[in-house]
């Protein structure tokens, strides 16, 4: 961009490494695949390929990933047709900021795949749940702080981009506070796909993306962007209830609850509240969010410290060592 390449050269620049790492891995790939022993001698008949296997699950998870992007997406653009560029525009700042949380769920998903894939595997729905609960302990001791604060310092968080973005600040509480309910469910997501059931996503996916378009049309032109949050708030509420009710009904699996309880309880008792109580002394202005920021987390960490055990992070470690 910088050399003058303009939309072109940043379309190249994001392009280009996805590329590279494309090739790297199909030669790494190629490369297992060609080590691998084949069977030989008389009487003995190499084993059929899963190809049709492989591509039922991994085609409907393409379709999946690809309703993903458009949950993603689909309402800043219906904000900017509904309520205008300007909007639009605020709007995207706002759930970028609340996606950052979400790269807690993508950590879990490489850490317990292959743990709970295995476990699938051998039938071993012990292991399944230990794993499950533990995650989400850990899930919730990680990014529920982070989404708190946007719940509780909306404004001063989007103050950070310009005066302008200001009235993004209620729509932020709300999918702040939506994805934290979404991150109390753990890494179902990963559960789901890791037992082969890429079609339960794709429905529970589908049926959320439709939710979101109708709530669009219907609350953008009243409410704006709070109304696109509110929103996407409920297709992520529905999304979660979908796939947590397929993961205990249909797979049994339930996660452990003490760990999750210690988690939720610490987040709420040494974050929530003192930051809502600087809020209602002091507003929400940036000086009190980081002064919020300097007290509680040195506390949090040491109080998570104290509460390692009951928390079932030592566990959690354990488990992926093993």
């Amino acid at each position: 961009v910088a050399l003058g390449g303009g939309a072109t050269g940043a379309v190249l620049a994001w392009s280009l490494p996805a590329l590279a790492v494309l090739l790297a891995a199909a030669g790494l790939v190629r490369r297992r695949l060609g080590t691998r022993a084949a069977p030989s001698g008389p009487g003995v008949a190499a084993p059929r390929p899963p190809t049709r296997e492989l591509w039922r699950f991994s085609g409907i998870r393409g379709v999946s990933a690809a309703v993903e992007v458009l949950l993603e997406w689909v309402d800043v653009l219906l904000v900017g047709l509904l309520a205008g560029p300007a909007e639009a525009g605020i709007y995207a700042v706002v759930t970028r900021c609340v996606r950052a949380g979400e790269v807690v769920q993508q950590a879990a998903r490489l850490v317990i795949g292959p743990t709970v894939s295995g476990a699938f595997a051998r039938d071993d729905r012990v292991t399944v749940r230990r794993v499950y609960g533990l995650v989400t302990a850990a899930m919730i001791w990680l990014a529920w702080p982070f989404y708190l604060l946007l719940a509780v310092f909306p404004g001063s968080v989007l103050s950070a981009f310009g005066p302008g973005f200001g009235p993004g600040g209620p729509a932020l509480a709300v999918l702040a506070l939506a994805l934290a309910l979404a991150t109390a469910a753990g890494a179902v997501q990963t559960i789901v796909l890791m037992a082969g059931r890429s079609r339960w996503q794709l429905m529970d996916k589908s049926i959320a993306l439709a939710v979101l378009v109708l709530l669009d049309v219907v609350l953008v032109p009243a409410w704006g962007i709070t109304g696109a949050a509110v929103a996407w708030a409920v297709s992520i509420v529905v999304d979660t209830a979908l796939v947590v009710w397929q993961v205990h009904r249909g797979l049994q699996v339930e996660p452990h609850g003490r760990p999750m309880l210690w988690a939720a309880g610490l987040a709420v008792g040494a974050v929530a509240v003192p930051a809502l109580l600087v809020r209602l002394a002091w507003g929400d202005r940036p000086a009190a969010m980081l002064l919020t920021m300097a007290v509680l987390v040195p506390a949090y960490l040491a109080l998570s410290w104290s509460l390692r055990e009951r928390l079932g992070l030592p566990a959690l470690l354990a488990e992926r060592r093993a």
